[in-house]
């Protein structure tokens, strides 16, 4: 565009300049009977420089309009900016692990992670060798899982680290089971047969047993035993019953068959020797 504007001035200008050279009388002014030559010619000059000075102020204004509409170039898109999330930290185990209320054996178990699958992180301990999951059977438990069996992936650089919850009061516990009678012959007496499991978080250190006969309306007290037979069935020699385990006691020796008869067996475990400490009691009743 700009070419032809200027190939269209140099075009026009001779065009102008020849017509103010050789106008006619009734266009031009100028005439060779009233003025010199000379003059003539300082005239013609001079409108030809007007003429020229207006073509080049046309061709300038085209010029600024033209590049006032130019657009602006476009300015180029930001590339965009790529923001790394970390890897949510999940653990799997290679043997079922229970998942507690805290860290350890006294704290109650709230489920368990099973081999094969995984469970999502959300801390640890402070020392390291716990880690607190969402459990997967129940995702809104929290419960701390021993690290022992578990591997974890991800990104556990900012897991929070978690203090345990105090530790709950030790609870006493057990289960009674009765498992027969048994007839000594060297005596010609018979013992009624029980077993007790330490179900609770305490040790328990001493029993007895107190059988009474609802049919025949005989009772016999048994005296306290320091000893449980640990395993079951054989000799009473275990000083004590630990959370876990399962011992017998034999009830005093009846002397007489209780077959048929309608038993109420009650026992009392004590913390302490000879009946001492905390002591509880449950009675279990049966047909021998």
């Amino acid at each position: 565009m700009i070419r032809k504007l200027f190939l269209f001035t140099a075009f026009l200008l001779p065009l102008l300049a020849c017509n103010l050279m050789f106008s006619t009388p009734g266009s031009n002014p100028i005439s060779s009977s009233t003025k010199e030559p000379q003059e003539q010619i300082d005239q013609a000059v001079s409108q030809t420089f007007d003429s020229q000075t207006q073509v080049a102020g046309e061709v300038q204004g085209t010029l600024t309009a033209m590049s006032s509409s130019t657009p602006a170039k476009p300015t180029d898109t930001p590339s965009p900016t790529i923001t790394f999330t970390p890897q949510i930290p999940r653990v799997s185990v290679t043997t079922e692990t229970n998942c507690r209320s805290g860290p350890g054996a006294p704290y109650d178990i709230l489920g368990v992670l099973p081999v094969g699958e995984s469970a999502e992180v959300v801390g640890r301990n402070a020392s390291g060798d716990t880690w607190i999951i969402h459990l997967p059977s129940n995702p809104a438990i929290l419960c701390w899982l021993w690290g022992y069996y578990a591997t974890v992936s991800g990104d556990i650089s900012h897991l929070s680290v978690y203090d345990p919850p105090p530790s709950p009061t030790p609870a006493p516990g057990f289960i009674i089971t009765h498992t027969g009678t048994t007839y000594y012959s060297g005596w010609i007496v018979w013992s009624v047969d029980v077993t007790v499991q330490n179900n609770g978080s305490i040790t328990w250190q001493s029993n007895r047993v107190v059988v009474k006969d609802d049919t025949s309306g005989t009772s016999l007290n048994g005296v306290p035993e320091n000893k449980f037979a640990v395993p079951p069935g054989g000799p009473i020699t275990s000083e004590d019953l630990t959370p876990g385990e399962i011992g017998g006691i034999f009830a005093a020796p009846l002397h007489y068959d209780p077959a048929g008869h309608h038993l109420t067996v009650t026992i009392t475990l004590c913390t302490l020797d000879s009946l001492a400490g905390a002591c509880v009691s449950k009675v279990i009743s049966f047909v021998p």
